[in-house]
């Protein structure tokens, strides 16, 4: 095998790691690429994919939702259920038109498959590889605990979970795991983003830290982070149960619920009940009720965080096995509705998406604002369209523009939280679009030590060609937590609630 091929497919790997659907929990060092002697003192996050469900003492209780969180293979069926009651979906002026536009959903894939021996055509392999390179390219530019706040170190994990680094002190300090800096409340540009409130851990909402309510946990979720990853505060010390329960505890009728339920549809059954902190009954259901209930147009980021948190519900609702009745069915008409007012009206000819999110078509040749949009835009597309319709022409040309721009200006000084969502959107589309495609023997690349300078260790699990687990594992895995092992450590933090 080639060297150059070696040496992408090494930069390919690592990049992926944080987004695919592995079937393993495994802790990635913090801090292996200190020099010796220079070792942290705080643990690495804990990474967890997917679980059993039943209640044995071997159970896995962090991803019961079995890898829907990030980039794995489940198709959904883009159906026309029709809603138990009007929602706020969006106007479409030529329905016909647009319905007639929607159905032409294979229309290019002569062009976007081919019958050699990668699967892809020349298209695809190009984009394939300028994704790839753009991935490894914005890994490398870590952020510092010096400069940057908490909020910006969030936004620096979206798209690379906790493979996501963090230089200490300053640019020139050396790299430590950036999930665990937050969950060890390491100070970031004389912030943190932890705090002990009536003997529970809880993130902080305001400047520089939450943005929103859940948007920590959130970011936890999307980066694949088990429930036993340790939190330290002070000299106290919790696990991510213990802030998952303050969150639950924080649910309220009409306020912001979007970042909750992303977080809730990842760590929780689905049918799963809980009470609030005024005694109320809660569920993702009524969390889904909740979401639907609020506009789009105007939420966060123009709305496309309030339909991500929708497409997590729905996805996990799915992967149960159960049937989309009542909330979930009303979801998943909302999504469809605004899939197809998104691909039909909403998408300039070069592949971009509107620069006014859901309220209007818009093109502003601003082009930090064009990555704002289309980065958001995308990451909810990726996440929540059939696989199938990832490589449809319309949302191809997505996903080539906005690699074009972030690889062609790479010298460019971007936002972090909208660079963030933009790789993020990246990854989800690799990983679900090419990875399937990949064909080399990882065990064998790994075990030969080719790894290229400057690109993510690894030490972790990887996978084969096949998807399953190869024999190539440095890092030891990570006492499993039972289900048993969650409700005992959701007794302990009620206590510790009630001690003065």
């Amino acid at each position: 095998m080639p060297y150059t091929l070696i040496k992408k497919t090494i930069v390919a790997v690592a990049v992926l790691a944080p987004v695919i659907a592995l079937s393993v929990v495994f802790a990635a060092g913090p801090h292996s690429r200190t020099a010796p002697g220079d070792e942290l003192d705080f643990p690495a996050p804990v990474f967890g994919i997917s679980g059993a469900s039943d209640d044995s003492s071997d159970s896995i209780i962090t991803d019961a939702d079995e890898g829907e969180a990030r980039g794995n293979s489940l198709v959904l069926k883009l159906r026309a259920a029709q809603m138990d009651a009007t929602v706020d979906a969006p106007a479409e002026e030529d329905s016909s038109a647009a319905e007639a536009t929607w159905d032409q959903a294979h229309d290019l894939q002569g062009e976007i498959r081919s019958s050699d021996d990668s699967g892809l055509s020349p298209r695809m392999l190009a984009l394939r590889d300028k994704l790839r390179d753009t991935l490894g390219y914005y890994h490398q530019k870590r952020l510092n605990t010096r400069d940057h706040n908490p909020w910006e170190v969030m936004h620096s994990i979206v798209a690379y979970g906790v493979h996501s680094q963090l230089n200490r002190n300053g640019p020139d300090g050396a790299p430590v795991n950036a999930i665990s800096w937050l969950c060890w409340n390491g100070d970031c540009h004389g912030t943190r983003i932890l705090e002990v409130t009536g003997g529970r851990v809880a993130a902080r909402k305001g400047p520089q830290v939450q943005g929103h309510p859940g948007q920590f946990l959130a970011i936890l979720a999307q980066g694949c982070v088990a429930t036993n990853c340790p939190i330290k505060i002070g000299d106290k010390r919790f696990t991510l149960v213990d802030l998952i329960e303050s969150e639950k505890r924080g649910c309220e009728a009409g306020t912001e619920l979007t970042f909750k339920l992303i977080s809730f549809s990842y760590y929780l059954d689905i049918d799963e009940r809980w009470k609030n902190e005024a005694g109320e009954n809660w569920s993702i259901a009524r969390l889904v009720h909740e979401e639907l209930s609020q506009p789009v147009v105007g939420a966060a980021c123009g709305g496309t965080h309030r339909l991500m948190g929708l497409a997590y519900a729905v996805r996990k609702r799915e992967a149960s096995g159960l049937p989309l009745t009542g909330e979930f069915r009303r979801a998943k008409k909302y999504l469809d509705d605004y899939h197809r007012y998104t691909l039909t009206k909403l998408q300039n000819a070069d592949g971009s998406f509107s620069t006014e999110w859901f309220k209007a078509p818009g093109a502003r040749p601003d082009l930090a604002r064009r990555i704002q949009t289309s980065g958001h835009i995308l990451e909810w597309l990726s996440y929540s369209l059939p696989v199938e319709m990832l490589l449809e022409d319309r949302v191809v040309r997505a996903a080539e523009y906005l690699t074009d721009i972030m690889h062609d200006k790479k010298g460019s000084d971007w936002e972090v939280g909208p660079l963030g969502h933009a790789l993020h959107s990246l990854a989800i589309y690799d990983s679900r679009v090419f990875k399937p495609y990949d064909h080399h023997d990882l065990a064998d690349i790994v075990a030969a030590g080719r790894a290229a300078p400057g690109t993510i260790p690894l030490e972790s699990a990887q996978l084969d060609q096949r998807g399953t687990r190869s024999a190539v594992k440095a890092a030891p895995e990570p006492p499993r937590m039972t289900r048993a092992d969650m409700r005992k450590q959701t007794q302990r933090s009620d206590r510790r609630a009630t001690r003065p």
